[in-house]
């Protein structure tokens, strides 16, 4: 029994080689640049990493046209002698075009392939997400990699979404829209542009900085970033500086009739990193000036974010609709997602902010 146990059970009958394989590190979707083709083929470019030792090239860049994504693995099997595994792929960038288009039926088989992860990173190109994975990162083994760190750090840092791939099809549920962070070649470099909102699958709102920092906060979105301040009068001088701060938030939803009211409560932590008017002493005095301030900031920059929101947008960006649906959900399923829905609710924001650790320079 031992004997045959050991004949039959060592080993691995379908074993492959790690340099017989090729796995995408990073891909992106673009609308079909040409007419030679129907007008709904996609352009899919991967960067592959090439893990033969003798290989001459350590990376493979390349775009295929063709019907549809999945499809587009097709057209290897005739040239690429390695085995294409795209489950291993992780950071997936839309083209700003195809974004607009509405990206559901591009990403359909990344959710019907057990083998693809959904925690892969995902973006929006602010162009072509072609001329983004094709830009070399200089400080970097390659640009897959970097757009890894890039996008996976970015919430732990700065007011940036992370969203990975499970999300893209969660928040396409009722009451529900996505938000993606943005990325853009800039002097020869990738770097992060703000964030890009959408109605279910469809573009309609680029962000910069600053309106996704208060996106975030408005959404609930658990992020740290920096802040600047500046404080006026009081016969003190100008005084200003920043702070490094997290944000969480509370949201209720009341009803009277077919009026809806959102009271959003942001509450905004963190420490002083920086004061400039050294004629002030930072005791506690000041510190209470400071997080009033930036608490009165914060809430005329969400008032002009709501403005444009309900008047422009007409879309629930701010992810508060779900709010509403829990309560009433048999009621309200069918019109949470319309335009008058979230234009004629009522949105009230309160912010609080509470600094602590302010120290003091000797």
């Amino acid at each position: 029994m031992f004997l045959g146990l050991v004949l039959l059970m060592s080993g691995c009958w379908d074993a492959r080689d790690v340099d017989k394989l090729a796995f995408p590190l990073c891909a992106g979707y673009d609308v079909h640049r040409g007419d030679k083709q129907g007008p709904d083929w996609v352009d899919v470019t991967t960067l592959i990493p090439n893990l033969s030792p003798e290989a001459p090239n350590k990376l493979h860049v390349q775009t295929l046209s063709e019907r549809t994504t999945a499809y587009a693995r097709n057209p290897r099997t005739y040239y690429d002698a390695d085995e294409y595994l795209p489950g291993i792929n992780r950071v997936l960038i839309l083209g700003y075009d195809l974004a607009r288009h509405g990206y559901t039926n591009y990403i359909d088989t990344l959710g019907r392939v057990p083998g693809i992860s959904g925690t892969m990173l995902f973006a929006v190109a602010q162009g072509r997400a072609e001329e983004i994975i094709k830009t070399p990162a200089k400080d970097y083994q390659n640009n897959g990699f970097y757009l890894i760190i890039l996008l996976g750090e970015a919430q732990k840092k700065s007011f940036i979404p992370t969203v990975r791939g499970f999300e893209m099809f969660v928040n396409l549920a009722p009451g529900k829209n996505p938000v993606l962070p943005v990325v853009k070649k800039d002097k020869n470099k990738i770097i992060i542009g703000g964030a890009a909102l959408f109605r279910k699958d469809k573009l309609i709102y680029l962000c910069n900085t600053d309106e996704t920092r208060t996106m975030m906060m408005l959404r609930g979105i658990k992020a740290k970033g920096y802040y600047p301040f500046q404080l006026q009068g009081d016969g003190k001088g100008e005084q200003k500086g920043t702070v490094f701060i997290g944000n969480r938030r509370k949201v209720k939803v009341v009803r009277q009739g077919n009026q809806y009211t959102y009271y959003i409560n942001i509450k905004l932590h963190g420490v002083v990193v920086e004061h400039l008017n050294h004629a002030q002493t930072l005791d506690q005095e000041c510190v209470d000036c400071i997080e009033r301030s930036i608490a009165n900031k914060v809430e005329g920059e969400c008032q002009r974010f709501l403005a444009k929101m309900q008047n422009e947008l007409k879309t629930d960006c701010i992810d508060i609709n779900k709010y509403a649906l829990a309560k009433w959900r048999r009621e309200l399923t069918p019109v949470i997602d319309s335009e008058e829905f979230i234009q004629n609710a009522r949105i009230e924001v309160k912010a609080e902010v509470a600094l602590e650790n302010a120290g003091e320079s000797l």
